[in-house]
Parts: C-alpha cells; structure tokens; sequence
C-alpha cells in the first residue's frame, strides 16, 4: 500500500508518509488465509478492488495461481477464502470450472475482478475458463454469468460478442462493464441492466483532441506516437497520422 499521510494501519503498524510497504502476503507461493496479514500466502495476485461484505467494506484480491478469490476485512486486516481453491494451502492445483460456494467453486486463473455496489455483486473474468463469473454477497454462491449479443455492427468474420477467449481485465462505471477480451483483441461492454453485450469500438474522429463533459464527469483522450510520427489535420473532422 502506499501511504499519502502517515497511517496507523492492522496491528498499530505506522505507515510514513509517501512510503510504499507490503500490508498482505508472507512471500511464501501458497494458498495460505490467516487473521494475521503478513502470515497469508498469496499466488501470482493480479485483480484487486474494493467492496461490501456483511455490511463490512472488504478487499476482493484475485489470486490466479491458486485460481481463488480472496477476502480481505479492511479494520483488521484478516484474510478469508471467497470462492475457489483447496483448504489444502499447498494445493495450487485445485482448479475447475464449477458454480458453488466456497471450496466447492472452482475457478481457473482468475484475472479481473470488480465490485458492482447496486447489486451487491462481485464480477470475475475467469480468464483460463474463457467465462465471466459472479459472486451474490447475499448468498455466497459464485455463479457463471451468461449475457446476450445484440451487436449488430459486426464485421465479416468477427464471432458471438459474448463468447470469450481469455477475459482479462475489468471495469464497472455506471450500469455498464467492459471486458479486456484479451486472446480477441476487444473490449466489450456489457449493459447490467439489460444483460446484454456488445464490443465497444472508439471511433477517434469524435473525441480526439477533444474534452467532453456528462453532467459533473469528463473524459479526455490522449495519444502519443512515436518519433518521428505526426498528427496533422485532415478533412471533415479527420486526423492523419503521418511519417517526417
């Protein structure tokens, strides 16, 4: 964690002002949970957010090489299965794809996750089972996630939106979520509202060089290219990009 202040962190540990320090993980391989922070043993952890379990604001960890989803409670810092995984902390090999609860979900190599507060739902790109999957904080129960493809600005050749290969990272803003769809080049954006699910496509000509506001938000957009290419302006709204 890096610290902005200095912080009284689990333990009565102090954190010094812009110091970066190691507040999970024993540095051990392994699929270890403990109340002790330091003493839980982590694989490979890649996703990372924020969430509400039991009332409690907690940390989601997606730990891939021991294909679990962790727990951490924020005023005390233990750390607790989710879904996924042996009790056996050795185990790294306790991978599958099953719905369940607990040990009894299986996962494989799980990359992305993120926290929708509405639903009280957590997402999860189960990126080794080519699927996207999620856990009900009201019921515990970790669940494949089906949606529908309504693209219908397919190119010739390009497949079912909602069928993945390798689902990598994850984003939820608003009512929408975007998929990192890594082995098929897209990002993909899934309405929560509808269940359904398109690629998302940037179209340049509308929002390069340009600031956009929605209501209190905005967006920019920035591109950098590479010496010596340049940006120059073209016709009807176009940009050129352009060899010295």
């Amino acid at each position: 964690a890096y610290a902005f202040e200095e912080t009284q962190w689990w333990n009565d540990v102090i954190l010094q002002k812009n110091s970066c320090s190691a507040i999970i993980g024993s540095g051990t391989e392994e699929n270890r949970n403990s109340t002790e922070p330091m003493s839980a043993g982590l694989a490979a952890p890649h996703g990372i957010c924020n969430g509400i379990m039991n009332k409690e604001p907690v940390l989601f960890i997606a730990d891939s090489d021991s294909s679990t989803i962790r727990v951490v409670t924020l005023h005390n810092g233990h750390v607790a299965n989710l879904v996924g995984g042996d009790a056996d902390p050795t185990n790294l090999s306790a991978f599958g794809d099953l719905d369940g609860s607990g040990y009894n979900a299986k996962l494989q190599h799980p990359v992305g996750i993120s926290f929708h507060y509405p639903s009280s739902k957590l997402y999860i790109t189960d990126t080794y089972n080519n699927k996207l999957k999620y856990v009900d904080m009201k019921t515990l129960i970790c669940a494949s996630y089906f949606v529908t493809d309504t693209d219908r600005k397919k190119q010739r050749g390009e497949t079912n939106s909602a069928k993945f290969n390798e689902p990598y990272g994850i984003a939820i803003f608003e009512h929408f979520m975007y998929i990192a769809d890594k082995n098929n080049s897209h990002i993909k954006r899934i309405d929560l509202d509808q269940g359904t699910i398109v690629r998302h496509r940037f179209d340049l000509r509308e929002t390069l060089n340009e600031e956009r506001s929605f209501g209190s938000k905005q967006a920019y957009l920035t591109i950098a290219l590479a010496d010596p290419l340049q940006l120059r302006d073209g016709n009807a709204g176009t940009w050129i990009i352009e060899d010295e």
